[in-house]
């Protein structure tokens, strides 16, 4: 009997908080940090934060910026779901009582609120970019670009081929807005809710269930439900049209996703990121998701964010062979931008491929004064007449002893060893740039902070991939990485006695 009571006298024993919670963390706490830097946003935009959040049964506030903080300080600890952040407050952790000051917001308080602000989340992002121009972590003047496949919180087997959208589609189209009571529409409600298949219909019926797999048959048992739920589907089946890419699936989890190799060589539903980072310290001065599966159209979105971010042009941007293009080339000189990007000759050279092949057109050494080739003979291949190569005007690149040379048939089976080059202006001088002393130095610091970022996120880090299903739930997700990855970089870098 007594040891019953006993464990009822624990069962209902409340939690011990300190009165004054965050006096036993030391000022270069990450929880101070993210409250000091929190509170500033606060002050510099009050706008942003005009209500706040309570919660049924006993009178709870919870300002939004505790919960923004809380909401960051969860991620710094890999805590990314909204259940592990509502318990992890049953340890009774100080830090966490600090920064929601003693209270002790629920799962659902905690996704709502981050469902219905997401312009919070994106604003504070940039914020962190003004804090790191502001304290000296961001240079400005050398930026570098990359990007990675981040795996969507997608279903791969909740499918449907643009066939059978478009199929179901135009069935509901034609049978549900006629809603007498002999229709087929009706008659296809009794089938799906009662079991009940007239004769007339079975027709109807075989030809819907070879054309829609279980998941199509689903969309069209939810239609049939009601006015409300067919208008819906339409609206549903509309944007899935609308956003199919005209070669894999779409998916039903998340019709924002789509289907891309990633890094390990497996094929999943995914987003790219692409991610700006300043060389002085690796800061991330601009992040945004999008469905492309490669990077030629990534270069000029990504040069409009840096500038709107740092009020600038920086002066070099870094970036892999995947963002060469003409327009890359030609809209980073037009903002006084040198893009040192390595055309696919360089590429190839940086990466081993055909390493074996000595006389490979990647394994000559292009002199950027005399604009040469050189042969591994030392034969300079100068650049000559124009021609049309496949519909495109090209420089050629030639040698006069050719015929002569010793290594002739090793080399090609050709009079010439002809190389070429596209007559673009900016094509020769991008190389120079990227051949040049300086900018074989500024590109070391590429995979340094491009690929090391996104090593540490997804290695050092534990990131799981995302929990949310939409491109803007993931461009937030994503954001808030960035954000205390930059907030790391802000504690790492200041005093805490010039912020405390």
């Amino acid at each position: 009997m007594v040891a019953c009571v006993i464990g009822m006298q624990r069962s209902v024993q409340t939690k011990f908080t300190l009165e004054r919670p965050g006096d036993n963390l030391d000022d270069n706490h990450m929880a101070k940090i993210i409250v000091w830097s929190v509170q500033a946003f606060k002050k510099k935009y009050p706008l942003l934060f005009d209500r706040e959040y309570s919660v049924r049964g006993p009178k709870v506030k919870y300002e939004w910026d505790e919960l923004l903080a809380y909401d960051y300080y969860c991620v710094y600890h890999n805590k990314r779901s909204c259940r592990k952040k509502a318990d992890w407050l049953g340890n009774n952790d100080e830090s966490c009582n600090y920064i929601l000051n003693n209270k002790r917001p629920g799962k659902s308080t905690i996704s709502d609120f981050k469902l219905k602000n997401p312009l919070l989340f994106l604003e504070f992002f940039q914020f962190t970019v003004d804090l790191g121009l502001d304290f000296g972590l961001v240079g400005g003047e050398v930026v570098t670009l990359d990007s990675t496949n981040v795996k969507a919180y997608a279903n791969r087997f909740r499918t449907l081929s643009i066939i059978q959208l478009d199929y179901l589609l135009d069935l509901i189209h034609d049978l549900s807005f006629d809603t007498s009571k002999n229709s087929e529409w009706c008659k296809l409600r009794k089938y799906f809710f009662k079991d009940k298949l007239p004769d007339d219909l079975v027709e109807l019926v075989e030809e819907i269930h070879k054309n829609l797999n279980v998941h199509g048959i689903n969309l069209l048992r939810t239609a049939l439900q009601s006015c409300e739920n067919r208008d819906w589907a339409i609206d549903l089946l509309d944007e899935l049209v609308d956003n199919y890419d005209g070669s894999c699936r779409v998916n039903l989890t998340d019709i924002d996703s789509r289907r891309m190799k990633m890094k390990d060589g497996t094929s999943k539903y995914a987003y790219t990121v692409q991610t700006v980072r300043d060389i002085k310290t690796g800061f991330v001065i601009s992040q945004e998701v999008s469905q492309e599966k490669n990077d030629k159209h990534a270069m000029v979105p990504a040069i409009d964010n840096v500038v709107s971010a740092l009020g600038k042009s920086p002066r070099l941007i870094l970036a892999d062979h995947g963002y060469w293009t003409f327009e890359a080339l030609e809209y980073s000189y037009m903002r006084n931008i040198i893009p040192l990007i390595p055309d696919r000759n360089d590429s190839m050279r940086r990466n081993g491929t055909n390493a074996d092949d000595q006389y490979d057109k990647c394994n000559m050494h292009f002199d950027c004064v005399e604009e040469c080739y050189i042969c591994p003979y030392g034969e300079k291949l100068q650049k000559g007449e124009i021609k049309n190569i496949k519909s495109t005007l090209k420089f050629r690149f030639r040698s006069e002893a050719c015929p002569d040379c010793p290594f002739h048939d090793e080399c090609t089976p050709r009079k010439y060893r002809d190389l070429y080059e596209p007559i673009h202006p900016l094509v020769l001088e991008s190389k120079k740039n990227f051949l040049s002393d300086a900018g074989q130095f500024y590109y070391k610091f590429r995979g340094i902070y491009s690929e090391g970022g996104f090593g540490t996120m997804k290695d050092g880090r534990d990131y799981p991939g995302l929990r949310r299903r939409g491109k803007q739930k993931a461009d937030v997700d994503l954001k808030i990485e960035a954000t205390v990855d930059n907030l790391i970089k802000i504690r790492d870098h200041l005093k805490a006695t010039l912020i405390i």
